[in-house]
């Protein structure tokens, strides 16, 4: 086993999954818990962000960013049946992973937005954000099909390294192609 997946990363994936899911219910305007949740995973989006440059291998941002190089050399084997096992993302993960990132910050930015004066009550705002929010969970459904997936075929619990941070030691190729 080989520790991928270091405390601040899982603890960060974690604390986002109870923020995404109580934001689902959590839409009282009196209270505004759904703000302050929103607020609570951009300001971790940005530790994140940091955290890309200067943590272990497997959390930097080298170590995956979806390059056309990697995608098209990934998708080309995962066509064939083929597909490399990966100790970090591999490049769909990635997108994924980016696309919620992004989804994530734009929620913010569109939920700070309708505090404004000068957009406070604008319907079109409210339906952009709701928009946002539906992408994200769309995005997120593609990311559990995808772990579901990869576990499946590659016989890993990624889920279980999600909460322990070790994966198997096994046959795996990190780098598909460096653009």
């Amino acid at each position: 086993m080989i520790k991928v997946w270091d405390p601040f990363i899982r603890g960060y994936h974690w604390t986002l999954v109870a923020i995404v899911v109580s934001n689902q219910f959590v839409n009282n305007p009196s209270e505004n818990w759904h703000g302050r949740l929103g607020y609570l995973a951009v300001g971790l989006l940005g530790i994140r962000f940091f955290w890309g440059f200067f943590s272990n291998f497997y959390s930097r941002w080298s170590s995956f960013f979806p390059t056309m190089t990697r995608i098209k050399a990934y998708y080309k084997l995962f066509r064939q049946n083929q597909a490399p096992r990966m100790l970090t993302h591999n490049p769909f993960a990635a997108l994924a992973m980016i696309a919620m990132l992004g989804l994530i910050c734009l929620l913010g930015l569109s939920g700070w937005m309708m505090t404004l004066d000068s957009y406070f009550g604008e319907l079109w705002l409210q339906e952009i954000h709701s928009w946002l929010a539906t992408g994200l969970l769309s995005v997120i459904g593609l990311h559990l099909f995808g772990v579901i997936h990869e576990s499946y075929q590659k016989k890993e619990n990624l889920i279980g390294s999600m909460f322990h941070g070790n994966k198997k030691l096994a046959p795996c190729k990190d780098k598909i192609e460096q653009s």
